[in-house]
């Protein structure tokens, strides 16, 4: 399976003070070296707790943040050094689902002006042909044609998030980021949206980045997992190894804080311990040390690399 999109040692800073008194500013480093690849037709979770760098590291794929450093290449190009009219008809292939349907989506349009927008732009369809694409799209996600000058506030909210997917599938992208695509969703409507992207990813061949901190999802999503700590990638590995066999502490412990409901397991969710350090002071060491029930002298002072374990992972750990 060849490589569609390859991140390369990716960073992203953002300023937090400047003082006119002092030639030194304050950095929050959001995102830190991250690299990671995306296979043709598969889909990759991206997991970590809140403020590990998920959605951000999402952005800059949809080309929505620009990155401090690194390279972010899709089918070989370098998507932040092309010339403006070839990244605007990039945009089209790289197309992102956002976690809160209501807010993503513009109250004062309707359907039809939501789901056309990326038509317009990039001059995908006549204005004659526009109503019938969006009928097809809306057709592809489950609602009615009817259902088109509506807006926004009049859908459930599985519904709105429908119409988020039929945006995204608007330009016929071949990639599609998820932000958290069902964490504002009830349970059961979670598992309406989830079997719609699986039936939409098979049928039109897509590849998905979905960003989650839900482990469920993405064991039903994804064919590999990429775990972010503050900032940085601890492991990646195929979903069903990640899952029976976790070579990162902080993926183990990600495993246990889940609540199990099996016979001879406790029911209650295991608490990571110890204090989050803060982005702007990680230090020089593992950026896990700090919690890590197992850290070694050379973990508060090296950084592990992030290395080849075995044909299906890799992981960034002195321990390993």
């Amino acid at each position: 399976m060849d490589t569609l999109l390859d991140v390369q040692s990716v960073s992203k800073e953002f300023l937090l003070s400047k003082h006119f008194l002092k030639s030194r500013c304050e950095y929050l480093t959001a995102v830190n070296d991250v690299s990671l690849g995306l296979r043709r037709g598969e889909s990759l979770g991206v997991v970590g707790e809140s403020g590990s760098g998920k959605t951000t590291l999402g952005k800059m794929i949809a080309m929505l943040l620009r990155p401090t450093r690194g390279r972010i290449l899709y089918e070989g190009r370098d998507i932040w050094n092309l010339p403006a009219r070839e990244q605007k008809a990039l945009r089209k292939d790289i197309q992102m689902i956002f976690q809160d349907p209501f807010s993503s989506l513009d109250p004062t349009w309707t359907v039809e002006r939501i789901i056309a927008e990326g038509l317009v732009v990039h001059g995908m369809v006549r204005r004659s042909e526009r109503r019938d694409r969006v009928a097809e799209l809306m057709a592809r996600i489950g609602l009615p044609e009817d259902m088109m000058a509506r807006k926004p506030h009049e859908f459930s909210g599985g519904q709105r998030q429908r119409i988020g997917i039929a945006r995204a599938l608007a330009t016929r992208p071949s990639v599609i980021i998820g932000d958290e695509p069902v964490s504002a969703l009830d349970v059961s409507v979670q598992a309406q949206v989830i079997n719609l992207l699986g039936d939409i990813k098979e049928s039109l061949g897509l590849s998905y980045i979905i960003i989650s901190h839900d482990l469920a999802v993405i064991q039903h999503m994804c064919d590999r997992i990429a775990v972010l700590y503050l900032g940085q990638i601890v492991e990646i590995g195929e979903t069903d190894a990640f899952y029976s066999n976790p070579l990162h502490p902080y993926s183990e412990a990600l495993l246990r804080s889940v609540p199990s409901f099996e016979a001879g397991h406790s029911m209650f969710a295991c608490e990571l311990k110890g204090e989050i350090p803060s982005l702007t002071d990680i230090g020089s060491g593992c950026c896990f040390c700090r919690r890590c029930p197992s850290a070694l002298p050379e973990c508060f002072t090296e950084r592990p690399p992030l290395r080849k374990i075995n044909e299906q992972a890799m992981v960034a750990c002195h321990l390993r």
